[in-house]
């Protein structure tokens, strides 16, 4: 058990917070986030004797989801990353978390996106890199967002 819990600096009347909470919310995100990635695979329709043509066929879907898996793992190794030198939570970590959550959970749809666009030859297929910069604009509020307050990292 750590020292005791003093006030947050940015918000005075809130008490600062062990980071379990947020971090076990944010791992479930992550995993939830990977496993509506994988539902743009779908088991084809085919006839007997057709189904590696219609396996292979689903290629777009493949490299979209292993986009979208290693995307998500590295965001989950770099949140994990953060919360191993932060011992405390305020609001506005948790609050800059959501945000950064937010942008995680929403990778499905641009991976969907670059699946129909792959199988198409899009010009959509510029989508998924665009949001993905967004996405990692947010992440950065929760590399950076402990360093402003340091009562939230842990000592050494």
């Amino acid at each position: 058990m750590g020292p005791p819990l003093e006030p947050s600096p940015l918000w005075p009347h809130v008490r600062l917070a062990d980071t379990d909470r947020l971090e076990s919310f944010s791992d479930g995100v992550f995993a939830i986030t990977i496993t509506l990635s994988v539902f743009e695979i779908v088991r084809p329709e085919h006839e007997p004797g057709h189904l590696l043509e219609k396996l292979l066929a689903q290629w777009p879907n493949y490299v979209a989801f292993l986009a979208s898996f290693f995307y998500i793992g590295v965001i989950w190794l770099n949140h994990r990353a953060v919360f191993a030198r932060v011992h405390y939570c305020d609001r506005s970590l948790h609050l800059a978390n959501l945000f950064s959550l937010l942008a995680s959970a929403l990778i499905p749809f641009p991976t969907a996106v670059l699946s129909t666009a792959l199988q198409h030859q899009s010009w959509s297929l510029v989508f998924w890199p665009v949001y993905h910069r967004r996405a990692i604009k947010e992440g950065e509020a929760i590399n950076v967002g402990p360093l402003l307050v340091p009562e939230l990292v842990r000592k050494p």
